[in-house]
């Protein structure tokens, strides 16, 4: 046997291997993953410029993977100008086959604490319109999946919906 036919016999032998993977992987329905009813469950300040905020979302992982939200960072732009920095500083994680509500804290720091006080306190009251939203979510599993959601100036009232239809 030549060594050209060696090579094409391990090529191909890879490329079965790789196939197999792949199959055995998108097993996993991973698009089957849904994110539902996200809403803000606390808002508390740190410091005049600083906050916590606590996040909560129906998370549904018919996958047998467990899923991890590594990263999460974002900035919220009022009418086009910086206004805060949102960050997720811990990691979280949703079990397997499992239907859950998690609760993720974000920290949130202003970078313009004049536009608070313009905008008003009672966040309520905030029209959301004016607001957009550009960053990035990393999930990945124990399986080897990854997903990246960026938003890039995403009206801050579409990024559920945004998110959801990633999945």
């Amino acid at each position: 046997m030549s060594i050209k036919e060696k090579i094409f016999k391990s090529m191909r032998i890879l490329s079965i291997l790789s196939g197999m993977i792949f199959i055995i992987s998108s097993c996993q329905q991973y698009n089957k993953i849904a994110v539902s009813d996200l809403s803000v469950d606390s808002f508390e300040f740190q410091k005049t410029t600083s906050a916590n905020i606590e996040v909560s979302a129906q998370v549904d992982n018919p996958t047998k993977a467990t899923l991890m939200l590594v990263e999460g960072n974002a900035l919220l732009k009022k009418e086009g100008r910086d206004f805060i920095i949102l960050s997720i500083p811990d990691d979280y994680s949703v079990s397997p086959q499992t239907k859950t509500k998690i609760s993720v804290n974000v920290k949130a720091d202003v970078l313009n604490p004049i536009e608070i006080i313009a905008s008003g306190l009672n966040f309520a009251s905030w029209d959301l319109s004016r607001f957009t939203v550009c960053g990035k979510l990393v999930v990945k599993s124990d399986k080897g999946f990854k997903k990246v959601i960026r938003l890039r100036d995403e009206p801050l009232e579409n990024v559920l919906e945004v998110i959801s239809q990633i999945f």
